[in-house]
């Protein structure tokens, strides 16, 4: 299968395997190289003495594959029968599809972009664990606190885009629009929140700033959930999501 006939299902496959982006092409010669290996059963008698000879050219690397698909080993053309030829990968992040139909690279080079949005995709994941936990509604709009170690906030800031007219970056929108948060507050130190005193956590929750989002939201907040995770790249990460009940309830 050619490039153009993949080229429409580019978007599928970046969103199946859970990669940035697809690149395609017909030039595979950097991540892939032709194997040949001989049949010494089927050479030796055609050739006799010199079978050791195209078994050492081989080896060496002195052999071509011809235009009209000829193999020639050592200045001697080999038979069908006599070798075979497969396509093998040239370095460990390539793989070869079954059937030798295509070469499958993988760049697992990480920039400070790509490792942001993987913090940020981790975030999404706990925050929607957390508004399971609290029973919310999937239409239900929350109002978000998160409590980030420096090191992994620096990393997030590090999400190229413009900023918005509210001051969020690319990665804090993402993040709200993700989870349908009408706001969101970042503290530095996720321990303080698990610290705070129950009747200081009740009055933030019902203290915040009022928001009303898209959907008409009043600022009467509920059902606040407070949850703390382990990622493995961000260490303690805690959120706590506070509903946000429409008007007119």
């Amino acid at each position: 299968m050619g490039e153009s006939r993949l080229e429409p299902y580019a978007g599928l496959l970046a969103d199946e395997a859970n990669v940035k982006a697809v690149e395609l092409t017909e030039d595979v010669g950097d991540h892939a190289r032709r194997v040949l290996s001989v049949v010494p059963a089927a050479l030796g008698p055609r050739l006799g003495p010199r079978t050791q000879e195209v078994i050492r050219a081989v080896k060496e690397g002195r052999w071509e594959e011809r235009d009209e698909g000829t193999v020639v080993a050592g200045g001697v053309e080999l038979e069908p029968g006599e070798y075979t030829l497969a396509l093998r990968p040239a370095h460990a992040g390539a793989r070869v599809l079954a059937g030798e139909t295509g070469v499958v690279v993988i760049d697992l080079d990480l920039d400070d972009q790509l490792l942001a949005e993987g913090l940020v995709r981790d975030l999404v994941r706990i925050v929607q664990q957390t508004r399971k936990q609290a029973n919310l509604h999937v239409t239900d709009r929350i109002r978000l606190l998160v409590g980030l170690e420096p090191g992994p906030l620096e990393r997030l800031r590090a999400w190229e885009g413009p900023v918005g007219a509210d001051g969020g970056g690319a990665w804090e929108r993402e993040l709200c629009g993700q989870t349908l948060a009408s706001s969101l507050e970042v503290v530095e130190d996720p321990a303080a929140l698990l610290r705070r005193p129950p009747e200081v956590a009740e009055h933030h929750r019902h203290h915040l700033p009022a928001d009303p989002g898209p959907t008409g939201e009043a600022n009467g907040a509920e059902q606040a959930h407070t949850a703390s995770f382990d990622l493995p790249e961000a260490g303690t990460v805690v959120v706590e999501v506070v509903r946000l009940e429409p008007v007119g309830r």
